[in-house]
């Protein structure tokens, strides 16, 4: 009996040690697996834009180009297409535009002999017309001229005083407005003096100037490690002012990749121009990112910055 449930927790075992061995070579099958990425680019009297991004079993790509006006993107998965998202060609969306225009003309003058059929209703009362001869014989109240005057005296006397009752509200709703500015003033001031105290807390913790250091010190080496590894082709580019195109030719020389057997960058000091056909691979390997993000200091100071944010949002 017991060698039967020695045999089965054995079994067991195996089996578990089995599952773990395949998620520990999962785990290192994906960090150690390069996500390569491809570019192809065409931009002049054409444009057009090819790229691609394939890690292990998934594939995208994604197709542009000015010309035909086609945009192609399709995701696959063990070369199985799963999604593809392509328009209809250029012809077929042309005819369909033009339909919908000769559609829309059609409802458009419809709508304008329907309002024009229901035409506008006009009352048929008569108008009673009053002669001068009969208006001058209409009797009129007596009034004399200085009931006349005294009314007019009364009614300047109460605009007056509206006037000058507007004038005193509106004086108590600029002061108003000027005490609740300077308090939402004071009040802002406030909140960003004490905003501005914790930023500075942050800046200068412990584990925030380490993690300054360490990220400082393998910012270079990521770069290299994310920028294309092959390229071919060449780029012609100008600005108007040549002192801008040595810069920008400074800088670029300043890049690793640009150092290539096929690839071409080829300045233009008296002409405004950019033309460029080429194509660029290259590799990311997730291991090496993750290596950098799981260092200790890195999770201390993304701790600290999440107590920050909360503090700053409870504001």
């Amino acid at each position: 009996m017991l060698h039967i449930l020695w045999l089965i927790l054995k079994i067991l075992f195996y089996i578990l040690l089995g599952i773990l061995g395949l998620l520990l070579a999962l785990i290192l099958i994906v960090l150690l697996a390069p996500i390569s990425y491809g570019v192809d680019v065409k931009y002049g009297d054409t444009v057009r834009l090819a790229a691609k991004v394939r890690f292990l079993i998934v594939s995208a790509r994604i197709l542009y180009d000015r010309e035909s006006k086609e945009k192609d993107v399709a995701i696959r998965l063990f070369g199985i297409r799963l999604f593809k998202s392509k328009p209809e060609p250029v012809e077929e969306r042309v005819e369909k535009t033009e339909r919908q225009e000769r559609a829309e003309e059609a409802e458009q003058e419809k709508k304008i002999v329907s309002e024009s059929d229901k035409g506008f209703s006009v009352s048929e009362e008569p108008t009673e017309v009053i002669n001068d001869e009969e208006a001058a014989d209409t009797p009129h109240d007596d009034v004399s001229e200085d009931e006349i005057f005294d009314d007019n005296a009364s009614e300047a006397e109460v605009e007056k005083k509206s006037l000058l009752d507007k004038l005193e509200e509106l004086s108590d709703a600029l002061d108003e407005l000027i005490d609740r500015t300077e308090h939402k003033y004071d009040k802002k001031r406030a909140i960003l003096r004490r905003k501005l105290k914790l930023i500075d807390k942050y800046w200068h913790m412990s584990c925030t100037e380490k993690t300054r250091h360490y990220i400082a010190g393998y910012i270079p080496g990521v770069i290299r490690h994310i920028l294309p590894r092959k390229i071919k082709g060449y780029i012609r580019y100008g600005f108007e002012d040549p002192s801008r195109t040595g810069m920008v030719t400074g800088y670029l020389s300043l890049l690793p990749f640009v150092y290539q057997r096929n690839f071409y960058i080829t300045p233009d000091f008296y002409n405004k121009v950019l033309n460029a056909d080429f194509l660029a691979k290259g590799r990311i390997h997730l291991g090496y990112i993750l290596r950098i993000a799981l260092n200790i200091n890195i999770l201390k100071t993304i701790k600290a910055t999440k107590a920050l944010m909360n503090k700053m949002g409870g504001n």
